[in-house]
């Protein structure tokens, strides 16, 4: 267990050394950051907290232990269970990409292309939409925030804005002198948001599948626009 908790520690400061300089997965120092997090927040505390925990003295009696039935492994049963449940079923989620169950008629309007691991794009001259399947409740999604900085675009000044009613996050893709003007949330059919407690737990719980909603424009009138009239269609 405390192995498990300095596991969480070691990832989330990695990522967050990530995020503040900006270190790419084509780059080294991804890699060593990586295994110094893990040797820091990670294996050495298990090393040194083992060290303190083992017997000092080697006067140690070796008795033969006596076999007996244990009550508390019962109860592990029905745990080990329910893990597994979940576990099976984000990776059936993972592995049956429903993008099919998005439907509207903004894209409906839109060329489509098929993109690689199973993303829909949509696009005019206008505006360009991104369909981007479900992930396990476990893993990390196709975030803009990530995505994007492939392209070399820096995404800034993140907002959360109401739309007709749904929540959801906007922002400003910058490479250079190109701007692209971006919105995002997290869809099942017709449930919207753009919460990764609520998506996360609706995935495990509701065996719910949400697809990431991306649309982008290069004026903030089209996408504002883009976004209505989204939205507004799910609510005829």
């Amino acid at each position: 267990v405390i192995g498990f908790v300095f596991n969480i520690l070691a990832n989330f400061s990695r990522i967050i050394i990530f995020v503040l300089f900006k270190i790419g997965p084509e780059k080294i120092m991804h890699d060593l950051v990586g295994i110094a997090c893990l040797l820091s927040y990670n294996l050495l505390p298990i090393v040194l907290l083992v060290s303190q925990w083992t017997p000092k003295s080697n006067n140690i009696i070796q008795t033969k232990p006596i076999r007996s039935f244990n009550l508390k492994y019962v109860l592990y049963f029905p745990l080990l269970m329910i893990l597994l449940f979940l576990g099976g079923g984000s990776i059936f989620q993972e592995n049956h990409n429903f993008t099919t169950h998005i439907n509207n008629p903004l894209l409906d309007g839109l060329q489509k292309e098929q993109l690689e691991n199973n993303i829909l794009q949509y696009s005019n001259k206008d505006i360009l939409v991104y369909v981007k399947p479900p992930a396990s409740p476990f893993r990390g999604t196709h975030d803009p925030r990530f995505c994007w900085r492939g392209s070399g675009y820096e995404l800034k000044v993140i907002k959360q804005e109401k739309q007709n009613g749904y929540s959801i996050y906007t922002g400003e893709l910058i490479k250079g002198s190109d701007k692209i003007y971006t919105a995002w949330w997290y869809q099942d059919e017709l449930t919207i948001t753009n919460s990764e407690w609520a998506w996360r737990t609706k995935s495990v719980l509701n065996s719910k599948a949400f697809s990431l909603i991306n649309i982008n424009a290069d004026t903030k009138s089209s996408l504002n626009q883009a976004v209505r009239d989204y939205l507004g269609a799910l609510a005829k």
